[in-house]
């Protein structure tokens, strides 16, 4: 059976910008019991196996197997032995056993076929993809979209101030800026942040919400545009 290595719309769901698709003529059963045996050797390698003979903890010279301590330190490389059981440590390579489950896990992913490696991804990467970041002093703006293909959910506009949420909502096609109003007395200019969603096209409806934020703790609503042209506040 042929299976692709990696599917463009997860390789694209994970970040990758540019995608090279390779096709491998590889039996599922097969990429399975090959994970299976990465996976034990991965256990294998983080569990170590117990020294057949009492050794150094670090060169892992040999020592006489019912000798006494000699001084409590190696005479190949120095090192310091507090007891018996120093020299009786389990051998651990947690590098290569870490390794050796990570390809133990993508074997295992491709085994069980394109549906449930899927579904995990869904699972354990989150729904949004950052597309772009403004930073405005100690206000960040983010526009997300959904990371899979398949998702409706609309893009996600988020704004931050010193590290707390002031603003999240879905919105079609959504930008986002910064602009500074001056008045005609020559005042100091008002800092504001637009957020504007759009039905798109070029006939496209959009909507325009103006936030104050000159003060570095503001982030009042200020004017609401439609089209372009203000709408006036309902009277209170």
């Amino acid at each position: 059976m042929v299976g692709n290595v990696i599917a463009i719309s997860e390789a694209l769901a994970l970040g990758f910008s540019r995608v090279v698709l390779l096709q491998v003529s590889t039996p599922e059963w097969l990429a399975l019991a090959a994970a299976a045996v990465l996976v034990f050797a991965g256990f294998a390698f983080l569990i170590g196996r117990r020294a057949d003979m009492p050794r150094c903890p670090r060169c892992r010279h040999a020592l006489p197997p019912h000798a006494p301590m000699p001084s409590g330190v190696c005479s190949e490389c120095g090192a310091s032995m507090r007891s018996h059981n120093d020299c009786m440590k389990r051998r651990r390579a947690p590098m290569t056993g870490s390794i050796l489950l990570c390809l133990g896990l993508i074997f295992a992913g491709y085994g069980v076929g394109d549906g449930p490696r899927t579904w995990f991804l869904k699972q354990v990467l989150p729904r949004y993809r950052v597309d772009s970041t403004q930073t405005h002093g100690t206000l960040v703006i983010r526009l997300s979209s959904p990371r899979w293909p398949d998702d409706a959910a609309l893009p996600l506009v988020e704004v931050s101030r010193s590290g707390r949420n002031v603003f999240r909502s879905t919105m079609s096609y959504p930008s986002a800026g910064e602009v500074l109003a001056a008045t005609a007395d020559g005042d100091d200019a008002t800092r504001y942040v637009w957020i504007r969603s759009d039905s798109g096209g070029s006939g496209g409806f959009s909507t325009t919400y103006l936030f104050q934020t000159s003060n570095d703790d503001e982030f009042l609503p200020a004017a609401l545009l439609d089209n372009g042209v203000f709408v006036p506040a309902a009277p209170g």
